[in-house]
């Protein structure tokens, strides 16, 4: 299922570096945390105002980093916000690139260890070429969001206990 849309609108990380770095932190609103990542059956729908207010969250996993969300929070100067998705509880960062890509940290409440890394493949891909090889388009998508982020987080390929892309590979990194 999609994500719903979520956030106020993007402000920049709290902390004297935000300036320098090459992202910035999107914040989730109360309500926005509230309602949750997903449709919720003991909650109504979405009004219209809140589908176009609320800002999207990724929803595709594409790899999992090794550190904690605390260790990703201090790394990055980032404030991880509780909320809910299908699933479970779970902490989250919303983050913009400075290249226009939108990323998200989640770690859900019931997971052992690590930091999962969320995109929107939307960002990343005509529908078109999703039409003529939908596999191949998959593996473009994701491959070419964990280089943009590796490289817009300075993230070396050590840092991750899971990469789906199946072109990406530590040595070719």
């Amino acid at each position: 299922m999609a994500a719903a849309h979520h956030a106020t609108g993007s402000i920049g990380i709290r902390d004297p570096n935000a300036e320098s770095r090459p992202y910035r932190q999107v914040f989730l609103s109360n309500d926005e945390l509230a309602y949750g990542l997903t449709v919720r059956p003991d909650l109504p729908l979405l009004t219209d105002e809140q589908k176009r207010t609320w800002e999207p969250v990724p929803w595709e996993g594409i790899a999992t980093l090794k550190a904690e969300p605390d260790a990703v929070a201090e790394r990055f100067g980032l404030t991880f916000q509780d909320t809910i998705d299908g699933l479970d509880l779970l902490r989250l960062a919303v983050v913009d690139l400075d290249d226009g890509l939108r990323i998200a940290f989640k770690r859900h409440r019931g997971i052992q260890a690590g930091t999962l890394l969320d995109i929107m493949p939307e960002q990343l891909v005509a529908a078109e070429s999703l039409r003529q090889d939908l596999y191949a388009a998959i593996d473009g998508i994701q491959d070419a969001a964990l280089r943009r982020i590796m490289d817009g987080l300075g993230l070396p390929p050590d840092d991750f206990a899971r990469m789906s892309p199946r072109s990406i590979r530590p040595e070719r990194c």
